[in-house]
């Protein structure tokens, strides 16, 4: 095989979820092997009235949606050891909780009651970042991460909080609590959004195109003896055990 097109950043062509735009130039900076971020600078977020409003109206801490039970990443099992130590609102099939997962009743939710939501993936693979992560993003509420992925090579720095940064489940509660109980370090996590903007899924066949009509010279090549390896060696990390 000469092509590749899935949502792995190592494939020629890659088909991810959404992209990070930067507003300024207008130009794709993620999902990228190496994306160049602008630097973190949150200072505008602790004098902004109306975030200041939106946060101080939130009243809850974790949402989750999630209507798969039982996953390959056991994500369930971190939502319950991290209940031990905080709240978690748990919506759909698998909690007490119903909301319609994408109507404006979700989105309002997550906008105005909750500060943070578990972007859980059902299976820890490389480069596996589905809309549940970008979906969270584009709302007023900072995501909660537990993937396969790099997430800086997704999102801009300081949008998001990864559960793998953490040497246990207590310490990512603590940091949680310690975020909630302090509105101005909450806030530094929206700094990104007077830089970068969201764009939906983009379907990229025409990239297929220009990499069939244009010189080869253009594009790095590769050649993919077994689909199988390069799609399965050492791309997911059992989490049975």
């Amino acid at each position: 095989f000469n092509l590749t097109m899935t949502y792995r950043l190592d494939s020629d062509i890659v088909w991810s979820y959404s992209t990070i735009i930067d507003k300024e130039t207008n130009i794709a900076t993620a999902p990228a092997l190496i994306p160049y971020w602008r630097k973190v600078d949150s200072e505008w977020t602790q004098n902004n009235k109306s975030l200041s409003i939106i946060i101080n109206n939130k009243k809850k801490l974790i949402a989750w949606f999630v209507s798969n039970c039982r996953t390959y990443s056991k994500r369930e099992r971190l939502v319950k050891e991290l209940q031990k130590y905080i709240p978690v609102d748990i919506f759909g099939k698998c909690g007490d909780l119903k909301c319609k997962f994408g109507s404006t009743d979700c989105d309002e939710v997550l906008d105005t009651e909750y500060k943070f939501y578990l972007s859980f993936e059902n299976s820890l693979c490389l480069d596996y970042v589905t809309e549940k992560f970008y979906n969270a993003l584009k709302r007023n509420i900072v995501p909660v991460v537990f993937g396969g992925a790099n997430y800086s090579k997704f999102a801009p720095p300081q949008s998001f909080i990864d559960a793998h940064g953490f040497p246990s489940v207590e310490e990512l509660a603590k940091y949680l609590l310690h975020l909630n109980n302090t509105p101005n370090e909450y806030a530094r996590y929206f700094w990104w959004r007077r830089f970068y903007t969201i764009k939906g899924n983009t379907i990229p066949f025409c990239d297929i195109c220009h990499h069939l009509n244009k010189p080869v010279t253009q594009y790095r090549t590769q050649i993919y003896k077994s689909i199988d390896d390069y799609w399965h060696h050492n791309t997911c990390i059992d989490a049975t055990s």
